[in-house]
C-alpha cells in the first residue's frame, strides 16, 4: 500500500501537482460571449505537493527509506 508523507502534516490522503492554465473566451461575430471557453496548459510541474505546499514523499508498505 502506498502512503502520501508531507514533512509539516505527517500522513495525508490527498497531493496537488501545480499548473497554469490559458484560458481562451469564445464569442460570436457580434461580439456577444456564448459561454464556452478552451483551456490550454502552458505549465504543468511533475513535483507532488500537499495542500500546505511542502513535497510529499511517496512511499510503499515496507520501504526502507519510508
Amino acid at each position: 500500500m502506498r502512503h502520501i508523507i508531507c514533512p509539516t502534516c505527517g500522513e495525508v490522503k490527498q497531493y496537488g501537482i501545480v499548473e497554469t492554465v490559458a484560458r481562451m473566451l469564445l464569442f460570436d461575430a457580434n461580439g456577444n460571449e456564448i459561454n464556452a471557453t478552451e483551456d490550454r496548459t502552458v505549465y504543468s510541474g511533475t513535483t507532488k505537493r500537499c495542500l500546505c505546499g511542502k513535497i510529499v514523499k511517496i512511499v510503499e508498505d515496507g520501504d526502507p527509506d519510508g
